[in-house]
Order: structure tokens, then sequence, then C-alpha cells
């Protein structure tokens, strides 16, 4: 089993990544549809950040954490006009 949690606006907020890792977070989801890169990049340096000072304190490389990143990205929107029946 693993938690993913799903990043928006707040992911701006180091602290508020540092509170995710702390509660389990495994990947950190980043919506796409409605971010572009320079959106999305504050969160990731933030976790990278979090993570390297949480490693370079673990005693052991057992009690070392990973999290993963998944990018959802946006995929094609298929748009309809008015149907024969309204």
């Amino acid at each position: 089993t693993s938690i993913v949690c799903t990043v928006g606006a707040r992911g701006r907020d180091p602290g508020h990544v540092a509170e995710l890792v702390i509660a389990g977070m495994d990947i950190m989801r980043l919506n796409m549809s409605h971010a572009g890169p320079a959106d999305v990049s504050p969160a990731i340096q933030h976790l990278r950040d979090c993570l390297q000072t949480r490693n370079e304190q673990a005693g052991h490389p057992a009690d070392m954490k990973f999290i993963g990143i998944a990018l959802d990205t946006r995929g094609p929107e298929i748009r309809t006009g008015t149907t024969i029946n309204g």
C-alpha cells in the first residue's frame, strides 16, 4: 500500500511538503492539467530539500526515505458541439 498525495498550490510551502513527508507520503502526485512546469517546480524542489535533510539525519541507510513523483499529464480533450438530439 502506498500513500499518494496530490499536491497543488500549497506545494509552494516547504512546511506543507514536510508535513506530508512526516505523515508518510510515498508518492507526490502533481496534476499538470491546470499547472505548468513553473507551477510545480517549487513543490519538487521542496520535496528534494526535505528528503535530503531527513536522509542526512538518518542513522542507517535502511532508515532513509524515498518518495516518487507522479506527473499526471494533460490528456486529449474531446469537445463536442451540438448533437443531433440536442
